[in-house]
């Protein structure tokens, strides 16, 4: 038979309180893991932040390294063009060297001719008048000297 419980007699129930100290604990767990979802959603945004900022950084520097590449282009472009004007004027240099060696050899022979002449006028005019003639011939090698620098 069974034995039937006394109205009178209410016993401490342990199950009840196993119950509430489990739905404590589990209650802590909640906030446990609540806190921890919040403070990975924080770390997950403040990286996000960093990533941006360090993209639109790298996006500025490549801006400034494009432009300073541009520049750099456009002076050896330019380097180029002054590089090929002074290869042209080098070789018009050197086909004027060609053609004055001949004029200024041709300019040499007349003036020894000159010279040759002058010396045997000297021979034969007084003194005042040679000192006189030296002096042209004098000039005239110096406009002789000036004509071969232009060239």
């Amino acid at each position: 038979m069974r034995k039937k419980r006394k109205s009178g007699e209410d016993g401490f129930n342990v199950w009840r309180s196993y119950s509430d100290v489990m739905a404590g604990v589990l209650l802590l767990f909640i906030l446990i893991m609540s806190l921890t979802l919040f403070q990975a959603q924080k770390s997950y945004d403040e990286s996000i932040q960093e990533r941006d900022e360090k993209l639109a950084l790298q996006a500025e520097y490549t801006a400034d390294l494009l432009a300073k590449q541009n520049t750099i282009e456009e002076q050896e472009g330019t380097i180029k063009t002054k590089d090929e004007k002074l290869t042209a004027l080098a070789q018009t240099l050197a086909e004027q060297e060609a053609k004055g060696d001949a004029d200024a050899t041709a300019q040499i022979t007349a003036m020894k001719q000159q010279l040759e002449t002058a010396k045997t006028q000297i021979k034969s005019v007084p003194e005042e008048t040679q000192d006189m003639a030296c002096q042209q011939g004098l000039d005239a090698l110096k406009e002789f000297k000036a004509s071969m620098a232009k060239q």
